[in-house]
């Protein structure tokens, strides 16, 4: 079973078919074609597998993986998507480019910035949070332009109440739909992200109807 590589002429020099040895011209090792000369490697080598990545690549053309699909249902997604859905994701995706090894890098490495040396790896909790900070923008304008906005706030009461829903969390008493829960639950983990410390608690928190002020809910609230 084993075989000989000659390499240079004085090893092809050294040719002799009384041994009882196979002497070949290129050899497999852990799966790379090795020859005698080098230039071979390309071909051999590289050149199959670009070859195989365009098979590969052909094929996926034709699945239904596009980025804007998966961002479509996470941006319309009318409740609360929780952090194990995201985390299955991520570890389907880390089979993938590690496949059958253990993966050697956290997902969470490979999802940081190019930036920072890493491969920017679609982070789909943070795209699911910035589709829905599109919804919590419409509310703290106001904009009388996107109906959805304009039910809600007719559902609350008015465009104030509506903004300042915000502030007030997703445990507040206020009569939220569930899909306004998200949006605020949502609220809730971007403001953490971008500040650990973040209370909930800033100059444009309400008073009244707060869960975070128990003990000024005896009080009546002058903007209903």
């Amino acid at each position: 079973k084993s075989s000989i590589l000659p390499l240079g002429r004085e090893a092809k020099n050294l040719l002799d078919d009384t041994l009882p040895l196979q002497w070949v011209s290129s050899i497999t090792y852990l799966g790379v074609k090795i020859t005698a000369n080098v230039h071979g490697y390309m071909s051999l080598n590289l050149l199959p597998l670009v070859n195989r990545l365009k098979q590969k690549t052909s094929a996926w053309k034709n699945l239904p993986l596009s980025l804007l699909v998966i961002l479509y249902f996470l941006h319309h997604s009318p409740m609360w998507i929780p952090k194990s859905f995201f985390q299955s994701i991520d570890s389907i995706i880390g089979s993938f480019l590690w496949s059958p090894q253990s993966p050697r890098i956290s997902i969470k490495i490979l999802q940081e910035p190019w930036g920072q040396g890493s491969l920017a790896l679609p982070d789909w909790q943070k795209y699911y949070l910035a589709g829905q900070m599109v919804f919590a923008r419409r509310w703290l304008i106001a904009d009388s332009g996107d109906s959805a906005t304009v039910v809600e706030a007719a559902h609350l009461g008015s465009y104030e109440s509506l903004k300042l829903a915000l502030y007030r969390g997703s445990k507040s008493c206020l009569p939220l739909t569930d899909s306004m829960k998200s949006t605020i639950k949502a609220w809730e983990v971007t403001t953490t992200l971008r500040s650990p410390s973040y209370s909930g608690v800033t100059p444009s928190a309400p008073l009244w109807m707060n869960p975070k002020f128990p003990h000024l809910f005896s009080f009546p609230d002058p903007m209903t």
